[in-house]
């Protein structure tokens, strides 16, 4: 399976509605006795784009991850780094103590406490924003749109496309596999927000000593054969005076050119060496003056023919410049080059270059002009690049400026896993990252894309052997790392600039997940997961109702209430406690659940009630609907119930609580207005736990180590999961409900394979590296 990094106009899904009538708020009352039907259709609306001309880009991301660090072991300590000892984090604050009630439970019956009808209908009319967490459907992957004069389906705009890739399901490579061979490479890391990252590049370690590294290189020249009977054929096309191939093999990206950084002499030498010496100066200039990463005179290949059927790609003159091109489907073309490796004898040890010319590729949501790979062959890992050239006045970035940016980027990110804490472009200082913003999705460590929106600075000229050829500003190493002093040359962060790293941002951690799927079910959600990976959550049968469940690993089994129409289970400890709510003839209730006996919750004088956390202890947590209709947490201890008021809005939900009797939830309402604050309240009272930007923070679920894990939303609608670890916020590829001791989170994600959302089971990659 072939990992792509690539560029591609790609959407996001986008709520227009407030966190307290999306499906977020921890509250919930049945619409039906049926169960809630799914959410509305989420709308689509354009992400933010690149900055190269006409909003054309290069490439973009996938989502795998490396990075380790943190608790050292497959069990934490609890002691370290806790959200006690957090309170000086600008987004937690410590605040006055709670309101804490505490009521006398008489008895918790078995059957519950029957509400009236009438009751249960005035809830339900009053409330009905409240959660039974199905969120919007995403309207399925959209088809191609149409080409327009421009041929960019009316947007001219394109940008990474992260999501699009994970949902094609790219494989993670692996180079150090046995008998595997590739192209050679060196790895280090760098710590951040108390986490390692891993990267790996081309070549050989720096910080060892001046060795020169020589990657055999081929060129492929594509011509296209389009239904309409177009040729685009990038070894006799002419553009600026010559084909495709002679500009790339004339230019510096293969050819020396005397590279003078800041006033700094870095070498007479290759385009992608250059940057790599002043990537390393501090190196390179004292214990490696010799050190090279080379790509060799490269080979061309006899120029191979793809035809495109008409359902397939199309040609479009652009009607300012009058330039033709042609767009490719993209996994057409990928199958169709992929398929030429054996019969053209490429090695894995080599890096192979496709040349498309003036022919772009299309995604289902887009147009990209160049992509580097990493493909698992059988006999190693292939890594590759295709790359248009286009015009000096053309629609995209010019010349030799695609190939630039691609071939600076396979050298620090070869295997497209070389992952970051997220970085913002250059010059902006948003509180997501840039990926994490757009997409939920991960930054790599991608030297070009950092300065996207700096055109048309980013685009630098260099005169060589009379023409002109045009390269990319890249980012070093240190504007990911974010150290404050640059180990780059001149103490610059980009090759042709000074600049800064990158400013503070909320990036994304991905996690390997295992997907959880309730057989013949139309929706699995996961709420809770145990140490010993049992996990717990809800489906939805084939009549739309919810039914709780517990799985093992290897079988299901359902958790129902004796005359439940509706149950969803929340949480489950090490002992096999489980605790949730349901929904019967007389009203909604919790439930506590353990060696086959159930106990039904009803917290005094409320007309609802759920619970939704419970520790090694038997506490359980909760939320009670009073008779006003007003939501108040609740703790059940010892028989007692606690009412818990945090001091924020209103209404006040608790989620999660652990076996330190620290506990998290949700406060919103009144002078909160249409923000939600999370918290999480431990020995020091309670601590606001906002994620940076975020109109509603929501933790749902709280483990031993003081990691918390949830969902937020922006104020323009943008929703995803996070955890915060160490003080720290990063995304997550999926909505956040429950988390364990071990690393281990899960939740909620849609799988467009199967049209559907399921549960997810996340590993965080926190206890050993994953290179």
């Amino acid at each position: 399976m072939k990992m792509k990094n690539m560029k591609t106009l790609q959407f996001r899904t986008s709520i227009n509605r407030s966190p307290l009538r999306i499906s977020f708020i921890l509250f919930a009352v049945l619409l039906t006795c049926s169960g809630l039907s799914p959410g509305s259709l989420a709308q689509l609306t354009p992400a933010p784009d690149g900055g190269y001309p006409n909003h054309n880009t290069a490439e973009g991301e996938d989502a795998l991850f490396s990075l380790t660090g943190g608790f050292g072991g497959n069990t934490p300590s609890v002691s370290k780094r806790s959200l006690a000892t957090q309170s000086a984090l600008t987004t937690q604050q410590r605040v006055r103590q709670p309101s804490i009630v505490t009521r006398q439970a008489t008895e918790i019956p078995p059957t519950g406490v029957k509400r009236s009808g009438t009751a249960a209908a005035q809830l339900n009319q009053r409330l009905p924003f409240l959660l039974d967490m199905t969120p919007p459907v995403p309207a399925g992957q959209p088809a191609p749109g149409s080409i327009d004069a421009a041929g960019l389906g009316g947007n001219r705009r394109s940008v990474d496309g992260t999501a699009m890739l994970k949902l094609l399901e790219r494989r993670k490579v692996n180079p150090n596999a046995a008998n595997s061979s590739t192209i050679p490479f060196w790895s280090d890391s760098f710590t951040y927000q108390g986490l390692t990252f891993n990267y790996r590049m081309v070549g050989t370690d720096p910080k060892k000593g001046s060795t020169t590294t020589v990657i055999p290189t081929e060129i492929i020249p594509l011509r296209f054969v389009f239904a309409d009977g177009s040729v685009f054929d990038a070894s006799t096309d002419i553009i600026d005076g010559q084909t495709p191939i002679q500009g790339i093999v004339n230019s510096p990206i293969f050819q020396n050119y005397d590279f003078v950084l800041g006033g700094t002499h870095v070498g007479n030498t290759q385009w992608a060496d250059a940057f790599q010496r002043g990537n390393f100066w501090n190196s390179v200039s004292t214990r490696a003056p010799n050190y090279h990463v080379l790509l060799s005179q490269p080979t061309v290949l006899p120029t191979q023919t793809i035809m495109v059927p008409a359902d397939k790609g199309t040609v479009f003159i652009d009607p300012v410049t009058s330039h033709r091109y042609g767009i490719v489907d993209s996994e057409y073309a990928f199958q169709e080059l992929e398929s030429l490796f054996d019969p053209l004898n490429i090695q894995t040890t080599s890096l192979p270059i496709f040349v498309s010319g003036s022919v772009y590729f299309r995604t289902f949501r887009g147009i990209f002009v160049g992509i580097h790979f990493a493909t698992q062959r059988q006999s190693g890992v292939q890594t590759y690049i295709i790359t248009m050239y286009d015009f000096q006045n053309g629609i995209s970035i010019p010349d030799t400026s695609v190939l630039s940016h691609e071939v600076a980027e396979w050298m620090d990110d070869p295997f497209i896993d070389n992952y970051t804490p997220g970085w913002n472009f250059v010059g902006r200082f948003n509180e997501q990252c840039r990926l994490a913003e757009v997409f939920g999705a991960v930054d790599r460590l991608e030297v070009a894309d950092p300065l996207e929106t700096t055109y048309p600075d980013v685009i630098v000229a260099l005169s060589s052997g009379g023409n002109v050829y045009h390269v990319v500003d890249l980012a070093f190493i240190d504007f990911f790392t974010r150290n404050a002093n640059s180990r780059s040359v001149n103490g610059q962060y980009y090759m042709f600039q000074t600049g800064a790293p990158s400013s503070e941002c909320v990036g994304q951690i991905p996690v390997e997940e295992q997907i959880v799927d309730f057989p013949g079910s139309l929706f699995t959600d996961l709420y809770g997961i145990n140490n010993h990976g049992d996990v717990v959550g809800f489906y939805r049968d084939q009549n739309n109702v919810a039914r709780g469940f517990l799985f093992t690993g290897h079988s299901f089994s359902t958790i129902e209430p004796p005359g439940s129409v509706f149950s969803k289970a929340i949480k489950i400890t090490d002992s096999g406690q489980i605790v949730g709510y349901f929904f019967n003839s007389a009203g909604q209730h919790g439930f506590s659940y353990q060696n086959g006996a159930f106990q039904t919750l009803d917290f005094p004088g409320a007309v609802a009630t759920l619970a939704f956390g419970v520790n090694s202890a038997g506490d359980i947590t909760g939320i009670s609907v009073d008779a006003q209709f007003n939501a108040h947490g609740f703790i059940l201890t010892g028989g007692h119930y606690l009412s818990v008021d945090a001091p924020f809005g209103n209404q006040t939900e608790v989620t999660g609580i652990n076996s330190l009797h620290a506990f998290a939830g949700v406060s919103y309402g009144g002078a909160l207005g249409d923000s939600a604050y999370g918290f999480v309240h431990n020995q020091s009272g309670f601590v606001i736990q906002n994620m940076p930007g975020a109109l509603a923070t929501i933790p749902y679920t709280l483990n031993n180590t003081g990691m918390t894990g949830g969902i937020f939303e922006l104020s323009d609608g943008y929703t995803s999961g996070y955890v915060n670890l160490f003080g720290y916020f990063h995304q997550t590829t999926f909505l956040v409900l429950g988390n364990n001791d071990l690393n281990q989170i899960v939740g909620l994600n849609y799988d467009y394979g199967q049209g559907k959302y399921v549960g997810v089971i996340g590993t965080l990659p926190l206890a050993e590296n994953v290179h």
